[in-house]
């Protein structure tokens, strides 16, 4: 808090932005400056720059005295960062009230037992380890890859496919088949391009004779 400027009107501060980076006159130190100090707030108005700083500073005393001037102070963040003697005396306080039985019981019931290495990459049935009952009753590992449901059902789909017409390729009519004529007597025939039937080779007689005669 300043009461009153020095006799020049001004602060003694020499500063760099808003870090006072040396004094004027040794009064400004006694009144409490210190090097390194960085101005935050004059009369709880929050500066950033130093022309935020020169408004302020001037709406100031126009307002009067005495002005009050925030500051960041070095030591104080080091001794923030250090930690105080109140902050060794609450964590030697703690120490003192918990075991350390008690505080790893504390951490599991938080945040539970950490997983054993590798085994959150891989389920029961991959990792050969028995699976645990559960309230549905207990899993069944798979002894085989073959086995899976998933697999077994792709399999049964590939057969499906090439069990229907859809898997195999059109294949054109033999000469066979094309020469073949249906008979009443559903018997097949083979005969040439003209209307003579074939004579069976060795003067054997044709079942299509022994077909005929028999009808």
């Amino acid at each position: 808090v300043v009461t009153q400027l020095l006799e020049d009107g001004t602060l003694g501060l020499l500063l760099h932005g808003l870090s006072v980076v040396g004094f004027c006159s040794p009064a400004a130190e006694a009144l409490g400056w210190s090097m390194g100090d960085q101005i935050v707030e004059i009369n709880r108005q929050r500066v950033t720059v130093f022309d935020e700083f020169l408004d302020q500073f001037i709406s100031a005393q126009d307002e009067g005295f005495p002005i009050e001037f925030s500051v960041l102070r070095k030591e104080a963040a080091l001794s923030s960062a250090r930690g105080g003697p109140g902050d060794v005396a609450a964590l030697d306080s703690f120490f003192d009230a918990t075991s350390l039985g008690d505080l790893a019981g504390q951490l599991h019931q938080k945040f539970g037992s950490p997983p054993s290495l590798g085994a959150e990459a891989l389920s029961p049935a991959m990792s050969g380890l028995a699976a645990d009952d559960d309230a549905d009753g207990p899993l069944i590992r798979c002894e085989s890859i073959t086995e899976n449901p998933y697999i077994q059902a792709l399999r049964k789909r590939r057969s499906e496919l090439l069990k229907s017409a859809d898997g195999w390729d059109h294949v054109e009519p033999s000469l066979a088949s094309r020469l073949a004529t249906e008979r009443p007597d559903n018997l097949a025939t083979l005969l040439r391009a003209g209307s003579a039937r074939r004579r069976p080779p060795n003067g054997a007689v044709d079942c299509a004779d022994l077909a005929g005669a028999a009808a």
